[in-house]
């Protein structure tokens, strides 16, 4: 299960996806999805992950506990 952010909004994502169909989620859940978007979460040590394959979304599957956050970016803001 991941929780998935945007812009203040948050969604229950609750079915194993691919990163397709991950984007296709946020794309279809969300009333303000920028058009162009990253996807990231933190890791258990705070590290800001980005998630742009199946690969890294695999990974995440793998190391996530009962429920991890997913935060959705509008590409080119950059945290401070």
């Amino acid at each position: 299960m991941f929780k998935v952010q945007c812009e203040g909004e948050l969604h229950i994502l609750s079915r194993q996806v691919n990163f397709t169909g991950l984007k296709e989620f946020v794309r279809g859940s969300f009333r303000k999805v920028p058009q162009s978007f990253q996807l990231y979460y933190y890791d258990s040590e705070g590290d800001k992950i980005e998630l742009t394959s199946d690969d890294d979304l695999t990974i995440l599957y793998q190391l996530m506990g009962k429920s991890e956050k997913i935060y959705v970016e509008k590409l080119g803001v950059q945290e401070i």
